[in-house]
């Protein structure tokens, strides 16, 4: 079963979050919400996911993910 983790923030700490999340057996990174684009748009290249400056979006992909 693969554990789907969203994100929010794109500050410095989010990197640290991404890479734990990464090391949890079965997880995956599925978004990141943050206010600067490039930052998130960034973490997702390097860690996966979709990134969301919206988050009444960010909120709602979680029906999707099964």
């Amino acid at each position: 079963m693969t554990l789907h983790i969203g994100l929010i923030g794109g500050g410095n700490i989010t990197e640290t979050h991404a890479r734990a999340a990464r090391a949890i057996p079965g997880a995956e990174i599925a978004a990141i919400h943050g206010t600067n684009f490039e930052k998130i748009a960034r973490l997702c290249r390097e860690h996966g996911g979709t990134p969301y400056q919206d988050f009444e979006a960010f909120l709602n992909i979680a029906p999707w993910i099964s």
